[in-house]
């Protein structure tokens, strides 16, 4: 079955006024208010994130592929919903990795236009790292950035996956999981790199933070504290049974064991 980048232009071109209903399709958009669409006809496609520009053009990023060789796929449209096709090669960039799956799960489009897209590339089939490309305006990677375009984390030999970007004046950071290796149980993890995509060893425990308390704890999405603390929202796994989980480090990526339980809260009321 083919799943298709679907992206909604009333949620997205919220800048544009037109004499509809509000809350309804823009019209204006694709000529039916949605699209749909992939790098090609056979691939399985789907989009995870999407940044407005100023202009108007939206970038976004997920994954392309087939069953066991997905890769990491950034897309560039204009405001009416067509595909930029100065962008990468007809609208797209795709980072070529035949070693296992890759995910993108989030991005940020930098002052300077370059655009940066976390997620995993597989070493192998079942030990995806950490990693984050960097791309220029134009679609192409920025291979001045970390090593070849690319900054990358293998925190262990089970599955690591980056799920969020958090920008500061001087570091980028990750938050997202870790696997236990041999185990299906999920780590919180952050890390640090510069704007270089250099890991920054003076951050958690050369470079890494984690979580491990025995519960499975999985990473959506994560925010900073008014005082530089970082925040990861998620779930907790604990027998069977998926709960609300919150949890902190501290700005230098060490955990904030005054925060609820260690560091972590769970809202065992709420399954």
């Amino acid at each position: 079955m083919k799943f298709l980048f679907s992206i909604l232009a009333c949620f997205v071109l919220s800048q544009a006024v037109f004499a509809q209903a509000p809350g309804s399709l823009d019209l204006t958009f694709a000529t039916i208010g949605y699209t749909s669409f992939g790098p090609t006809s056979t691939s399985m496609d789907n989009a995870q994130d999407i940044v407005s520009l100023p202009n108007g053009q939206m970038v976004f990023c997920g994954t392309s592929g087939t069953t066991g060789n997905l890769e990491m796929c950034i897309g560039k449209m204009n405001a009416n919903g067509s595909m930029d096709l100065t962008f990468g090669t007809n609208g797209y960039y795709i980072f070529p990795n035949a070693a296992g799956s890759d995910f993108a799960y989030d991005m940020e489009v930098l002052s300077n236009g370059n655009i940066l897209v976390a997620g995993a590339l597989s070493i192998t089939a079942a030990n995806p790292k950490w990693a984050m490309i960097c791309l220029n305006q134009n679609g192409t990677l920025n291979t001045s950035f970390g090593t070849g375009g690319v900054f990358s984390v293998d925190i262990d030999s089970g599955e690591d996956y980056a799920r969020k970007i958090l920008l500061t004046p001087t570091h980028i950071l990750l938050a997202g999981n870790s696997k236990v290796p041999g185990f299906n149980t999920n780590r919180l993890a952050v890390a640090r790199c510069d704007y270089n995509g250099v890991l920054d060893l003076s951050f958690g425990t050369a470079g890494i933070g984690l979580i491990t308390n025995g519960q499975s704890l999985t990473c959506f999405s994560a925010a900073q504290g008014s005082n530089g603390d970082l925040i990861l929202a998620g779930d907790a796994y604990i027998s069977n049974t998926y709960y609300p989980m919150i949890a902190k480090f501290n700005s230098s990526g060490v955990v904030v064991t005054t925060f609820a339980t260690s560091g972590v809260w769970v809202n065992m009321a709420m399954n």
